[in-house]
């Protein structure tokens, strides 16, 4: 603050940091004076005259300075209830965002569990779908693995019956002629035959006419019934074991001959249709 010097009429200004001192002089003289030259404070630089009959005016200046500042006091206290008042606001919106997002958060949650579900139903549907696909292709598999064991047992019986034949028909394997005039089954010394160490009773009467006594009973290798398995020894006979088609006939079996073959098929397991009747019948004496 800057104090005008009042000693003379005109008053002179120096600089911001230096301050002028004088005396203050005697009330007769202050009302002798015309004029008093003061400093705006907020202006230092501009001199200002004020005459002695308006020292009022300093007052009204002072009151209007000390009510600015009031009312700047007024609006930093009303600032600061605002700034208060946003920042409880900001803590309810704060607040209100954490339960929102709570909610949803639950709500998401929810949702969360549901589409897990659809999925898990969904999963659990392809999944039976593969499983059938799979027992499908399983079966197929294994339909087709039991037509191919059929086709290499059927390959592999063709190929034992062609070995079969081919040792028959050249001696290589031991066999017998079915004979369906034999009235009983007889057996060729050195043939194999299941020994029994029963003596036979019987007497067959050879091609040629002569009797010729039967010698032990034997078996057949094959699992028949009696009295197709049963083989009557017959040391005079020759060439071939003759194989009694009557006996299998007593036992059960039926006998189909054809002109490459004869087959032998059990009556009890086997049903034989025919499409045609026969064109000739026989009786059994």
């Amino acid at each position: 603050m800057r104090i005008a010097n009042i000693k003379t009429n005109n008053v002179s200004a120096n600089s911001k940091k230096q301050t002028l001192l004088s005396s203050v002089p005697p009330h007769s003289q202050v009302e002798e004076q015309k004029e008093i030259t003061i400093c705006n404070p907020k202006q230092p630089h501009e001199i200002q005259q004020i005459k002695p009959g308006n020292r009022s005016n300093l007052t009204q200046r002072k009151r209007k300075l000390q009510k600015r500042k009031e009312n700047k006091r007024e609006k930093r206290v009303q600032w600061l209830d605002k700034l208060s008042q946003h920042d409880e606001l900001l803590t309810i919106i704060d607040s209100q965002t954490a339960q929102r997002d709570d909610m949803f958060g639950s709500k998401t949650r929810v949702i969360t569990e549901i589409e897990r579900q659809e999925i898990g139903k969904e999963l659990a549907s392809g999944v039976a779908e593969k499983e059938n696909e799979i027992d499908h292709l399983l079966e197929e598999i294994q339909n087709m693995s039991s037509s191919i064991d059929n086709s290499i047992t059927k390959l592999n019986a063709d190929a034992e019956e062609e070995q079969l034949k081919e040792g028959v028909v050249k001696g290589t394997i031991p066999y017998g002629v079915k004979d369906s005039g034999a009235t009983s089954t007889c057996g060729k010394s050195g043939d194999p035959f299941e020994p029994t160490n029963i003596k036979s009773t019987k007497t067959f009467q050879m091609p040629t006419g002569t009797k010729t006594p039967a010698g032990d009973v034997a078996l057949l290798h094959h699992k028949l019934r009696h009295p197709a398995r049963t083989v009557d020894m017959v040391p005079g006979l020759k060439n071939n074991t003759l194989i009694s088609t009557s006996k299998f006939a007593d036992a059960n079996y039926v006998s189909i001959f054809d002109k490459e073959e004869v087959n032998v098929y059990d009556a009890n397991t086997t049903k034989i249709t025919v499409s045609r009747g026969s064109v000739l019948k026989g009786w059994r004496d």
